[in-house]
């Protein structure tokens, strides 16, 4: 019998998803905030779509990882949602005058995450195994901090050097 097998299941799934729904409801009251704001009160053309695309996503992702890793700690994924939706949101109201920037672009990039996370759970059981990569990681890592110093890789804009 594994050792994962032996812990007991996390309480509290129930306030997670309350949690996830506030996080999602966040997020999006902020977008249409700021799109409403920069274009005479009007709301997003692909808000719903988008809205009912990320609940999905989100209350899946909820499902899966209830079922897969249920002594998961049911705090750090509404939590992680909530920091991603509202730094999108201001990076889309920090560049709405400044270029053509799709939000869409954003949340599909989030989405994408969304779904390597929980494709992790499902697939790695047990996260003490991952610390066999230890090293590697941290030299990953480094190589993809400096990695804008090769100057085929790295741009430069008013003296900013743009990093990873």
């Amino acid at each position: 019998m594994s050792v994962v097998s032996q812990v007991k299941p996390r309480k509290g799934r129930i306030p997670e998803f309350i949690f996830l729904v506030i996080a999602l409801g966040i997020g999006l009251l902020a977008y249409i905030l700021a799109y409403a704001g920069h274009n005479n009160n009007e709301l997003p053309p692909s808000l719903i779509a988008m809205a009912i695309g990320l609940a999905l996503l989100v209350f899946a992702s909820h499902v899966i990882i209830r079922h897969f890793a249920p002594y998961a700690d049911p705090v750090f994924f509404p939590i992680a949602l909530l920091l991603n939706s509202l730094g999108i949101v201001l990076i889309y109201r920090i560049s709405l005058d400044k270029t053509n920037v799709s939000v869409e672009k954003q949340f599909f990039f989030s989405a994408v995450g969304i779904i390597f996370m929980t494709l992790i759970v499902v697939f790695i059981r047990d996260h003490r195994m991952l610390r066999r990569f230890s090293w590697t990681s941290l030299i990953i890592g480094f190589f993809l901090l400096i990695m804008p110093l090769i100057p085929f890789v790295g741009a430069e804009i008013n003296g900013a050097r743009i990093w990873v």
